[in-house]
């Protein structure tokens, strides 16, 4: 398989697909697939310093939001060009793409930590771990599987400039005190986009790997054992527990209450999970049985979820 071929469609893939045979032709001859790879380093940097002239005059943010467009550009066109002319390189393109994509998402984040507060940007840090672990999925996935999957659930980095762009632009007209406001609740969502995600893959690893050893052809589509959605649900259990336990701590520290984010975010993971597995092994049973032996229970721990975070967006920090 080649090493540049990518599965997942992102939800702008259509458009993105016409955007790019209309761009294709106006390509100059001199600007190769290579060139058009390495133009990230100055784009990235031209991030690091308009964030930082961001910070005395906030109109610097639209240069910002030119170098994600620009970024987008040369990385949509890259690929297709080496391909176009015959002239890529397999091998060091896909290296050398991927790595500037992930030095790109770090100039953009350490600019956001350049503009914001002092005291806000440790979670700029986590947001920045937190991302860096989904493009550590994708590879180490693809290792495993020999597919390369770069959108999940219809977010691809496409989508995820244009939030870059989006929050460039609120930033302009209202100030960082949205984004500062913001930050818990992306760093809940990512937390639980990425437990999410790691944990179906190390699941459908596990069942092929299983089935390899039972000499089967169950694969990826086994399905989970009974008492899957029973341990999940467990798990939501204590961690919600400690997550609300841990957001009631008086502590003005950073750490406990992304701490108790995380506690939640995955505890709200695993309750999905167990949702999922038991849906796909419900069978005929009374009503009030099923609805009191199993659906009731499901419903406690997502209220108690719900209070987690009411309790967690009510401690001052």
């Amino acid at each position: 398989m080649p090493h540049d071929t990518k599965f997942g469609q992102s939800l702008l893939h259509a458009p993105e697909e016409a955007f790019k045979r209309v761009l294709l032709p106006r390509v100059p001859k001199w600007l190769e697939t290579y060139h058009l790879t390495m133009m990230t380093v100055p784009w990235s940097g031209g991030v690091l310093l308009f964030s930082y002239f961001a910070r005395f005059d906030i109109a610097w943010m639209w240069a910002v939001s030119g170098m994600i467009f620009a970024q987008y550009l040369t990385d949509l066109l890259d690929g297709a060009i080496g391909r176009q002319r015959n002239t890529g390189l397999v091998k060091w393109g896909f290296y050398m793409d991927h790595f500037l994509d992930f030095i790109f998402l770090c100039a953009m984040l350490i600019g956001y930590a350049i503009i914001l507060p002092q005291e806000h940007r440790m979670a700029v840090f986590f947001v920045m771990a937190l991302f860096g672990g989904f493009m550590v999925n994708s590879f180490l996935s693809f290792a495993a599987t020999n597919r390369f999957q770069i959108a999940y659930m219809g977010i691809g980095p496409t989508e995820i400039r244009l939030v870059f762009i989006a929050i460039n632009t609120l930033v302009f007209f209202l100030g960082t005190e949205p984004m500062v406001a913001a930050l818990p609740y992306v760093l809940a969502a990512a937390t639980f986009g990425l437990f999410f995600t790691v944990y179906r893959t190390q699941r459908d690893l596990w069942r092929v790997d299983m089935s390899a050893k039972r000499g089967g052809g169950g694969g990826v589509g086994t399905p989970p054992p009974r008492s899957g959605h029973r341990r999940s649900f467990a798990a939501a259990l204590v961690l919600a527990v400690a997550g609300i336990w841990l957001a009631t701590v008086p502590s003005r520290e950073i750490t406990v209450r992304i701490a108790s984010l995380a506690l939640l975010a995955v505890a709200a993971g695993l309750f999905g999970f167990s949702l999922l597995d038991f849906r796909k092994l419900r069978v005929r049973r009374r009503f009030v049985l099923v609805a009191f032996v199993h659906y009731l229970p499901y419903l406690l721990v997502g209220a108690l979820l719900l209070a987690g975070l009411r309790v967690w967006y009510a401690i001052e920090p």
